[in-house]
């Protein structure tokens, strides 16, 4: 299986255009830093060892996906084989590998990507670390601790899940009392240094990012909730998510309450994340990627369940087990043909995601107007992505111009993004630009002829992705940066 999807990641990794969180992130990667304004750094850190491996390609972009699900896989095999034995941990490592959710992140680069790495590396050395009892495998533990933070905020919840299990494990719960838990921690926060000095000398500005809006309700609290237990039988499949919700069950009355350790296991590193996004849903629609922290240590008890279900002394409970066990590796497999069907063939188009494709036709459009505007100005003008991050990243990356390609920073302090930290408006000012927008508003109108001195009509071109229906975008050549404005737009 795991050849199977190797197989195809590497071969979407080289065919499948980018998606423009990725060229943000290989964004990241071409401004080095402690830090970035919306995620912490190990994301840009790994794509930044496969560019200088593979160059400026996508699967140079991709490279750490493939290579960190592949370690990933291993790792959970190893520390399921440790508390429930080498069957369960296979089964539980199948649904791991297969899972949709899980299956495409050897795909697509993104912070979900180390973030699960280094959560299953440090399941993996906690649990070393409590059977044997060696430090080293404490400052293991503390160190992917820290790693994972170094990958994703969210990470922090590994704390609550190692002292929840602590605490409500007969047999481990005088490590509490002992350093070397603790030594971890000081270790995880070390490694959390460079985030700090980073946040410390920029306001804070990462972390408060993270934070900003919590407080703010938006959409009706029970449809909220709803949609993160419906995208999660979408991107989990529901036999599988019936499996873990059943593992999750058996964690809290036998790991809980029953004292047994595996099971226990099972439940603390779940329930914590479980419990913040179920609280976060209410005042916000939580992405279906975001619960993927809470689904590791389930699939090690799903992969318990099945192995005890197949073996069961009952004949009737074995074959009902086993029609089971069909129904899911049916599912799974569907689930992973559909997916390499939609991101390869483009087949079904429907299920594509809005803007999928069409970055290298639109970038050789905007190649071309710019050569044209710089002919007729005398100048080199630059390209401004008329959004947040989809336009410019992905333009950026197929421009090849990491510098030159800008956002709605260059006209509203409000829309920066990482952008703020790494573009020089004194070196725009005076200059022409191609504005790229997928729709001419007022309020851009408003706000190009405030920044710039004369504003061009815009024109309508279509770019065809290749086995794709057309998309339309709009070109708009400004002449003579001012600057920034602060005034609002209309």
């Amino acid at each position: 299986m795991l050849v199977c999807l190797t197989v195809l990641r590497l071969w979407g990794g080289i065919a499948v255009e980018l998606i423009p969180q990725e060229a943000y992130y290989w964004l990241y990667a071409q401004h080095p830093a402690l830090c970035y304004y919306d995620h912490p750094p190990v994301t840009a850190w790994m794509v930044r060892a496969g560019v200088a491996l593979l160059g400026d390609t996508e699967l140079g972009v991709r490279l750490a996906a493939l290579v960190c699900s592949l370690l990933a896989c291993g790792l959970m095999f190893w520390t399921g084989r440790l508390w429930f034995g080498d069957q369960a941990a296979l089964a539980g490592t199948l649904l791991f590998a297969l899972a949709p959710l899980f299956a495409g992140m050897g795909l697509i680069m993104t912070p979900d990507v180390p973030v699960v790495l280094f959560w299953v590396a440090a399941m993996f050395a906690i649990s070393k670390a409590l059977l044997t009892g060696r430090t080293a495998w404490w400052l293991a533990s503390g160190a992917m601790f820290g790693a994972a933070m170094l990958s994703k905020y969210t990470a922090v919840l590994l704390g609550p899940s190692w002292i929840l299990f602590l605490l409500l494990s007969p047999a481990h719960r005088r490590w509490l009392r002992k350093p070397q838990p603790w030594l971890a921690a000081l270790v995880a926060l070390l490694l959390l240094t460079p985030v700090i000095c980073w946040n410390a000398q920029h306001e804070w500005a990462s972390l408060l990012f993270g934070f900003r809006g919590a407080g703010k309700p938006r959409g009706n609290p029970f449809e909220n909730v709803l949609w993160f237990f419906a995208s999660q039988f979408l991107v989990v499949t529901p036999p599988v998510l019936v499996l873990c919700a059943w593992a999750l069950g058996r964690g809290i009355r036998r790991g809980w309450f029953g004292r047994e350790d595996g099971w226990n296991f099972v439940a603390s590193f779940c329930v914590p994340t479980l419990l913040v996004l179920l609280l976060s849903s209410l005042n916000k629609r939580i992405h279906p990627n975001w619960p993927c922290l809470m689904f590791p240590s389930l699939f090690l008890g799903a992969g318990a369940l099945l192995t005890e279900g197949l073996a069961s002394a009952s004949p009737t409970v074995a074959r009902w087990w086993r029609r089971g066990a069909w129904v899911t590796a049916g599912t799974l497999l569907a689930s992973v043909g559909l997916g390499a069907s939609v991101i390869l063939c483009n087949k079904p188009e429907a299920l594509l995601p809005d803007g999928t494709g069409g970055w290298r036709a639109l970038a050789s459009a905007v190649r071309e107007a710019r050569n044209n505007l710089a002919r007729r100005s005398g100048q080199q003008p630059f390209v401004l992505g008329a959004d947040k991050f989809h336009l410019p990243s992905a333009l950026a990356f197929y421009l090849r111009e990491p510098d030159d390609v800008v956002n709605e920073f260059v006209l509203d302090p409000k829309r920066g993004l990482g952008f703020r930290y790494w573009t020089d408006l004194d070196r725009l000012k005076g200059r022409p630009a191609v504005i790229v927008a997928d729709k001419v508003s007022d309020r851009l109108t408003w706000r190009l002829g405030l920044a710039f001195e004369r504003v061009e009509a815009p024109r309508r071109i279509e770019v065809r992705p290749a086995g794709l229906s057309a998309r339309a975008f709009f070109l708009v050549d400004c002449h003579g940066y001012r600057g920034r404005t602060k005034k609002a737009g209309p």
